[in-house]
């Protein structure tokens, strides 16, 4: 059996956690995924247990989009994880440096449910999940 696809999602809103989780579940793929609302919490769940994707919302509460994406990445214990910003308003400036730092991508989030699984599909399932 594969070893599950290690998900981390960082986010403070619950309704995105929900929509989120329930995105995942229609996908059947072998996943943990767990959530954090802060990026100390989510620190803390990641020096426990490394993810393989890590998506974040950088347009939070006490969040500076550019700097915690510096601080996600610069991070040793998350050297192996796949980056990719998950928000609301995604800006073209802040995601072509985000790029330049190494995000994998970046994903609105979306009111429609297919099409965040549309979305994470194409982000998940195109690397063939890397514990296979």
């Amino acid at each position: 059996m594969n070893k599950p696809v290690n998900i981390l999602l960082i986010d403070d809103s619950s309704k995105s956690q929900d929509l989120f989780g329930f995105a995942l579940n229609d996908l059947q793929i072998n996943y943990c995924c767990r959530f954090a609302r802060n990026v100390n919490q989510a620190f803390n769940m990641l020096r426990l247990q490394p993810a393989d994707y890590i998506f974040v919302d950088i347009n939070m509460p006490a969040l500076n989009g550019f700097s915690t994406l510096k601080k996600l990445v610069s991070a040793q214990f998350i050297n192996k994880s796949s980056i990719i910003i998950y928000t609301e308003q995604l800006e073209n400036a802040l995601c072509k440096k985000a790029m330049q730092l190494g995000i994998l991508a970046s994903l609105q989030k979306k009111m429609e449910i297919f099409q965040l699984i549309q979305a994470l599909k194409r982000i998940l399932l195109k690397n063939d999940n890397p514990n296979n």
